[in-house]
């Protein structure tokens, strides 16, 4: 951000630009800032700096994570080198003569110290290596599905195994199962054929399936959800 001297009042100020808006910032006196202005809706240009008088520097705000190089403010930086180590306490204008002797940009990645840490870096590199491992790590993110089975309280033991072969495939393929008894009219008041049913399913999958949720009730429902056994649930 530019500092310049207003030609009008001789007031210190600050023009910001961010897309169509300019704000001005008024220093009225040394350390304290003034009022913000309302933004200008203007379509700015270098004719429309050129005849507004009262500022005579303009800024663009960078929409950068880190101040790089000339921006950065502090007179004076903490700085550690490309491999990590700590050099010290530099002048800001040393540090930066010490990034361009190296080819590598000074970059602020602690500014809230005191005095602010910065860092020598190639920020192309070093923000396109943080972007690819990013982009990594989502693609190694598996979302976890989630597969439901229905039975009823009184359900045959030929149509149990059936539903169970059903969730074994699932819990192979890595999904979830999620197991749900579904009651009718005064079978609710039976919760415990229910719950005694899914206990023996989960019993009889223990070799392939953890039980992450125990026998709750959900409306007129009753589910349990299985993991695949060895995963954290």
């Amino acid at each position: 951000m530019s500092r310049g001297r207003s030609i009008c009042s001789g007031l210190r100020c600050f023009m910001l630009i961010s897309s169509d808006k300019c704000f001005a910032l008024i220093l009225t006196h040394p350390g304290e800032y003034g009022i913000l202005r309302e933004p200008i809706h203007l379509a700015l240009s270098s004719a429309h700096v050129r005849t507004c008088p009262e500022f005579c520097e303009v800024a663009t705000i960078s929409t950068r994570e880190h101040r790089l190089n000339d921006e950065i403010r502090a007179k004076e930086v903490r700085l550690i080198d490309e491999t990590g180590k700590q050099l010290g306490i530099y002048s800001t204008r040393e540090a930066q003569r010490l990034a361009d002797d190296r080819g590598l940009d000074l970059v602020e990645v602690a500014p809230g110290a005191n005095p602010p840490v910065c860092r020598l870096l190639d920020y192309g590199k070093f923000m396109y290596e943080r972007g690819k491992r990013e982009r990594e790590a989502r693609k190694a993110q598996k979302q976890i599905e989630i597969k439901e089975i229905r039975v009823r309280p009184k359900i045959a033991d030929h149509d149990v195994t059936i539903k169970m072969n059903q969730a074994r495939q699932f819990l192979a393929d890595g999904a979830k199962v999620r197991m749900r008894v579904r009651f009718r009219g005064r079978e609710i008041t039976h919760q415990e054929i229910a719950r005694k049913l899914l206990e023996r399913i989960a019993e009889q999958m223990s070799d392939v399936a953890a039980i992450e949720q125990t026998p709750m009730m959900e409306g007129n429902t009753m589910l349990m959800l299985l993991a695949p056994a060895g995963k954290p649930a």
